[in-house]
């Protein structure tokens, strides 16, 4: 697992030497998205992903009430690696099924009500875009980050209802996406005011090419440098 998510790393570094990257924020209210409820949404990002902006062929979903084998999350529970299998680990989150306002998909949220606390999620696939609801935005900041545990280079922040009045009746679903050959290796959820409450998480895993490839990617980048040097050398003479 380590190797891999040293690989993933090695591979961001590499392809954000040849590509602009660049930073896209996701923040949406039902409204946005149709709901029949301007407060909850009524199509949950679990069951219609390219609704809420993510729209890969490869879209992995936590909804806090079962695990990845279908076992039920009892409230109370603090979540590590459950979902380790599909990709994302927590730390230490808690879950709630006491949540204000609910939870967006019954019966659990996450739960942190200590201010300045974060809530973490760590991936150890290639995440290229990231989005959760949150039932109780309080211009709570949103952090992507390049390594696990919101190290590495920052890929990109915001705060939700930035330049708005606070309206924390009003669930939102906030996340992000990286272009430019980023990868997202960590997203945290820091707690502003009040309680932070998370819920159906999805994120969008992309495709890292075979050994083969990333051999011939290099292969052909060495000829290429070998070509111009030795097209500098002829100049001179």
């Amino acid at each position: 697992m380590k190797i891999h998510i040293l690989l993933i790393q090695f591979l961001s570094l590499i392809l954000s030497q040849f590509c602009h990257a660049a930073f896209l924020k996701i923040e949406l209210t039902p409204i946005d998205v149709s709901s029949t409820s301007s407060a909850t949404f009524s199509t949950l990002p679990t069951a219609n992903p390219s609704l809420f902006g993510l729209t890969g062929t490869d879209i992995r979903s936590v909804n806090f009430d079962t695990d990845p084998s279908t076992n039920s999350l009892s409230s109370g529970s603090i979540l590590t690696n459950q979902y380790s299998s599909i990709g994302v680990t927590m730390n230490s989150v808690q879950l709630s099924s006491s949540v204000f306002g609910g939870a967006a998909s019954s019966p659990n949220a996450t739960f942190t009500s200590t201010t300045g606390s974060s809530q973490i999620f760590n991936f150890s696939v290639p995440v290229v875009a990231i989005g959760v609801i949150n039932t109780s935005p309080d211009k709570d900041t949103v952090q992507l980050w390049s390594g696990q545990n919101a190290s590495g280079s920052l890929l990109g922040t915001f705060i939700d209802q930035d330049g708005l009045s606070l309206n924390f009746n009003i669930d939102r679903f906030v996340g992000g996406r990286v272009t430019g050959g980023d990868l997202i290796g960590s997203v945290a959820f820091t707690n502003a005011s009040g309680d932070i409450e998370l819920d159906e998480l999805i994120f969008e895993v992309t495709t890292i090419p075979e050994i083969s490839n990333i051999a011939l990617f290099f292969g052909i980048a060495l000829i290429v440098l070998v070509v111009r040097k030795k097209h500098k050398l002829l100049i001179r003479f």
